[in-house]
């Protein structure tokens, strides 16, 4: 992440009045966060050099700075929090021409002592463009009437959001869904999709407004077992972009089917969900497919639908020991959507504790087909 630094000089300056050393400055230090355009800055004004000491009970200041780069709002740009200024009884900012604040204070009751240096008050700025500024103090009055300043360089880079992590490309029938997880930061808005035909080629932005949740399904101009590569950027609320994430690829019209790791007792019935990672677009019409496992610890009791595929009823074959088949039955044509589980395999364990059965595809043996193409099979 690209980061604000702000570079501050101090030069302590010693004044005589009445003979008497009254040595003390009053300069802003940037301080904070935010770099993005619409994002704050943090400026803080420090005393220091304070000498035997200062009792206030009332001041006044002006605040310049360069508009075009920086905003303010009278009603919420000052902050005493934490400030030698926070039981201030009256604090206010006012803005007299643009890029000059004037700042008033007063105290009602006890004066406030500062004895040392340290936190006299925080601002508040927004920033209306990326760029080096300052930020300068003067026309002290009355308790500070005699405070020396120096002006805050200000270098200001943009702030820019972290990139999403967890990149997916899943593949389907009609499109290719990729998923991330979600960045996180302050001023986050969300996302842009990019894609290229080669792992180093040109990227282009897919979405056409900021993608706002974790996932992106990419339906544009696709090819039949063509290779598409993709990288997410996050987003902020200024239109800035963060640096590419990892690039994921995926091979378009195919399908990817998968069994979880799971485990069971002996004697227990284990339920085990065959899925589909992207079924988009897709409609069953003719559909096979074997499941292997080992017959010594499992024995397969059934079949069972899922939300997913709730409108298809699905045939089983369970009569070879360590084959699992699965068949459509009815032909429905229904559009499936999502991703998730086609079916459940139930299982009887009677194996022993620690041994493990590996579930696989027969994928010599597994067909699946569109309904929109009976002649051509499903790359899976």
């Amino acid at each position: 992440m690209k980061k604000i630094y702000f570079f501050v000089i101090f030069t302590y300056i010693g004044l005589l009045s009445a003979g008497h050393a009254l040595g003390l400055e009053i300069s802003p230090r940037a301080t904070g966060a935010g770099g993005g355009i619409g994002q704050a800055v943090e400026v803080a004004i420090d005393i220091s050099d304070v000498a035997a000491g200062l009792s206030l009970d009332a001041f006044s200041m002006t605040v310049s700075f360069d508009e075009t780069v920086l905003g303010f709002d009278e009603a919420a740009g000052l902050d005493k929090t934490g400030t030698y200024l926070e039981n201030l009884s009256l604090l206010s900012a006012r803005i007299m021409s643009p890029g000059q604040i004037k700042i008033n204070g007063a105290m009602f009751g006890s004066q406030i002592s500062i004895t040392q240096n340290g936190l006299f008050l925080k601002m508040l700025f927004s920033v209306n463009s990326v760029e080096n500024t300052q930020i300068s103090l003067g026309d002290f009055l009355d308790d500070i009437a005699n405070a020396a300043t120096n002006p805050a360089n200000i270098s200001i880079s943009p702030n820019m959001p972290e990139p999403p992590g967890g990149i997916e490309a899943r593949s389907g029938i009609d499109s290719v869904r990729v998923s991330w997880e979600p960045a996180s930061g302050a001023y986050l808005a969300g996302y842009n999709v990019y894609r290229s035909a080669s792992l180093n080629g040109t990227y282009a932005k897919l979405n056409t407004e900021t993608v706002t949740g974790d996932f992106y399904i990419d339906d544009l101009n696709l090819s039949q077992g063509s290779t598409y590569y993709y990288y997410i950027r996050s987003v902020d609320t200024s239109g800035q972009e963060s640096e590419p994430s990892e690039k994921i690829s995926a091979v378009f019209g195919t399908v990817k089917f998968f069994i979880p790791d799971s485990n069971g007792k002996t004697t227990s019935t284990v339920r085990l969900p065959v899925n589909i990672n992207n079924a988009d677009g897709l409609q069953m019409c003719s559909t096979a497919i074997y499941v292997t496992y080992d017959d010594s610890i499992l024995t397969a009791t059934g079949i069972e639908r899922t939300p997913l595929t709730e409108n298809y009823a699905w045939a089983q074959n369970l009569n070879t020991p360590g084959v699992v088949r699965a068949a459509i039955a009815d032909i429905q044509g229904e559009t499936l959507y999502g991703e998730g589980a086609l079916f459940y395999i139930l299982f009887d364990v009677k194996g022993s504790a620690g041994q493990v059965s590996n579930l696989t595809f027969q994928i010599d043996t597994t067909y699946f087909y569109d309904c929109r193409d009976d002649y051509n099979e499903v790359p899976s």
